[in-house]
């Protein structure tokens, strides 16, 4: 019998895991640090290939040890190829440095690959993590004291607690917290991510460190274009303890647990200012961050290694993954391949559902975050940056699918590929393509939306005045029906001392007309005193006139309806000392200043909502066209309506209501900015007899414009972006 002239690689790092039934062996390439689960079987042959021994020497072997089980020369030829892909084994005959060349060469491509399919987290080389942690883990090992862990647990669990007890307060706070998704937080937010991520991974480092593990690399790693650490502690993977592993992996999410416990106690006790904001932040990033990334199986994050520790599967994601792909080009192309000896057939349906549930939850990812990219750059001028990386990331990901099937395609003897049914897959693909590029589509034109009242009279505060007393929102009056009434000490004031002059000079006039019987010398001052009465007199009146005028009246006939929402005091740019409406039970007695709109009153459910059409979505936009209106107040809940008129020209004189309430840019934006500032204004009446519409409220529309092919749409998109 001829020797089988392969063998294992003296290199290898093998170690066992389990007992009896259930024991296992991994792995280690040390070269391309990758960890490979060998089964008793799997590693009985392994072992025995040593350059010398027959292969049907190896087969009885296998089937005297291991009886009843039969292994035929064709698996065995399958699986001994199979470690050979794998880097595990190497041959002895000649040629085997142009076969390792073209090796590297692949891994090299496949790592180009993945860096294009997916240039939005980016890991750079990096340094062994052995002599940072030398340093590191002597200085830090307290922080695995049960005393201080004991700390962790009670810290979180206590913050847990004190939100449960006030969830109300702590959800109203909550929805208030929007200040750390504006433009001027970006940086902020970018710096208290750095940090996390940074203690995060050194929690994986470190915890490795405290099992005897090493930790292979220290790097950094560009997500999403920032700079956060990375730690490679994929040789946890030799521990025999999985339940070690499965520490190592969550190491980095109880960091941030405790972090995000911490932050939530400042953000608390803390009033509004940058400490305030880098704690929410702080609590975003880790309980967002970790929900989202870091938990999820389906990306390889902790989850996913929490996952393959508890499945003891190594490289669970590539596995499935090749699994899948092989599974799908025998499908579509008939393209046959070699299987993975190594992966139980019972895994099988797991690993698949794996794969595809995998594959959809990273391409929505990677939808939300360009979707995010381009929300965030196109206001400044910066759309392109964002086609740039869509376009890497379809380029990667496409030629990753494709090229197995043009290489196989350009092998004129591989006879697994059918040719015939790749050419009518390909076919239909391009016809699809063309479906979707060129037949008309349903198309929608978005635009801003603020509600007015349509045909209805607003009611302003005349005088500053104190809220006595107001009638309740949506009550139908006449006109001079009395709507609100106020009070103001000034005016009191004033009205009482003319009352009291007024009072004097008529005592006067009457004891000076008593007095002409007895001294006709007084005659010549009764005219002076009447005329002094009679100017106290229309003083009086006027004061009376101000105290009326703090009786607030319907000025027609209607319904009465509440002013937008105050949302803070610096809304109205003075302070008010209310937030709301006037209507809200808590601003009865409230401080009303001059000019304050306090209500409408109008035809009952008459409403007019004010779109702001961009130019360059003019042309789609026609009267007539149905629209549909979100309103950002009330979720889930759609105003439909139609455009009755669009203004001819540019309107550059927005109240400063509108312009405050829907955040348009003004003449400090930015100058190669996309967005425009200035708009065409629609306006759509609506039905407010089925929605609790308010005067000042905001939302967006959907015009249902004429269909249109996608590719002209892109194009023009397209056009715009890079003019």
């Amino acid at each position: 019998m001829t020797a089988l002239r392969v063998r294992m690689r003296p290199d290898l790092q093998l170690e066992t895991q389990g007992e009896a039934a259930d024991r296992c062996w991994i792995a280690k390439d040390p070269v391309a640090l990758r960890y490979f689960r060998l089964r008793d079987e799997e590693y009985f042959i392994l072992r025995l290939l040593d350059g010398t021994t027959p292969l049907e020497e190896i087969r009885l072997k296998f089937e005297a040890t291991f009886q009843p089980l039969r292994l035929g020369v064709q698996q065995l030829h399958g699986f001994i190829l199979r470690l050979h892909e794998q880097g595990l084994i190497v041959s002895e005959t000649p040629g085997q440095g142009e076969i390792l060349h073209r090796r590297a060469q692949r891994t090299r491509r496949q790592q180009t690959q993945a860096i294009f399919a997916n240039p939005l987290a980016i890991r750079l080389p990096g340094i062994g993590g052995g002599p940072l942690l030398d340093v590191l883990y002597p200085r830090l090992k307290w922080i695995f004291s049960p005393l201080f862990l004991i700390a962790c647990a009670v810290l979180v669990l206590g913050t847990i607690g004190c939100v449960l007890l006030e969830f109300d307060s702590f959800s109203q706070r909550l929805a208030r917290m929007q200040s750390i998704f504006v433009p001027q937080a970006v940086v902020p937010m970018l710096v208290v991510m750095v940090v996390v991520k940074a203690l995060h991974e050194l929690g994986h480092a470190l915890t490795c460190r405290r099992f005897k593990a090493r930790c292979q690399e220290i790097g950094v790693m560009l997500l999403i274009g920032t700079p956060t650490l990375y730690c490679d502690v994929t040789d946890a993977w030799r521990l025999p303890n999985k339940w070690q592993r499965i520490l190592i992996s969550s190491a980095g999410m109880l960091v941030e647990l405790v972090l995000a416990s911490i932050a939530t106690i400042i953000w608390w006790q803390s009033p509004p200012g940058i400490v305030n904001m880098l704690a929410s932040q702080t609590m975003f990033v880790c309980s967002v961050g970790t929900l989202a990334f870091n938990l999820n199986p389906l990306l390889r994050c902790d989850g996913y290694y929490i996952l393959s520790d508890w499945l003891e599967v190594p490289n669970l994601w590539q596995d499935a993954r090749g699994l899948l792909q092989r599974r799908v080009y025998r499908l579509l192309f008939g393209l046959e391949s070699q299987e993975d000896a190594t992966l139980p057939a019972a895994w099988e349906p797991w690993l698949l559902a794996y794969a595809i549930g995998s594959i959809l939850y990273s391409l929505l990812l990677v939808s939300t975050i360009l979707a995010f990219l381009f929300r965030v750059l196109e206001p400044q001028g910066l759309a392109s940056i964002a086609w740039i990386a869509a376009a890497v990331i379809v380029v990667g990901m496409g030629s990753r699918t494709v090229m197995p099937v043009i290489r196989a395609w350009n092998q004129p003897g591989r006879k697994s590929l059918r040719r015939g049914r790749t050419s009518l897959i390909v076919a239909a693909a391009i016809a699809l393509i063309g479906c979707f590029a060129f037949v008309p589509v349903p198309k929608t034109v978005r635009a801003k939306v603020w509600l007015e009242a349509g045909e209805a009279r607003g009611v302003f505060v005349p005088l500053p005045g104190k809220l006595e007393s107001i009638v309740p929102a949506g009550t139908v009056v006449k006109q001079n029906d009395i709507i609100a009434r106020l009070s103001s000490a000034e005016v009191d004031r004033q009205r009482s001392a003319a009352a009291g002059l007024a009072a004097e000079q008529a005592t006067r006039v009457k004891n000076l007309k008593l007095l002409l019987n007895d001294d006709p010398t007084q005659a010549a001052a009764l005219p002076a005193a009447i005329k002094t009465l009679e100017d106290r007199n229309e003083r009086l009146a006027q004061w009376n006139r101000e105290a009326e005028r703090l009786v607030l009246r319907a000025p027609c006939d209607g319904i009465v309806r509440p002013p937008p929402l105050v949302k803070s005091p610096g809304d109205l740019q003075r302070l008010t000392g209310w937030v709301g409406s006037p209507f809200d039970p808590q601003n009865l007695g409230c401080q009303l200043e001059t000019g304050t709109l306090l209500c409408e009153v109008g035809p009952e459910a008459a409403f007019s909502a004010l779109l702001l059409i961009d130019p360059v979505s003019l042309a789609d936009a026609a009267p007539g066209q149905a629209v549909r209106i979100t309103i950002d107040a009330l979720p889930g809940r759609i105003a439909i309506g139609t455009i009755g008129e669009i203004a001819e020209s540019h309107d550059d004189e927005l109240p400063a209501e509108v312009i405050r309430a829907l955040k348009l840019p003004q003449e400090q934006a930015a100058p190669n900015s996309d967005l425009p500032t200035e708009y065409h204004l629609a306006r759509v009446a609506l039905a407010g007899d089925e929605l609790p519409l308010r005067v000042g409220m905001t939302g967006s529309a959907r015009i249902a414009a004429a269909w249109e092919p996608l590719l002209p749409r892109l194009w023009r998109y397209a056009s715009r972006t890079w003019k």
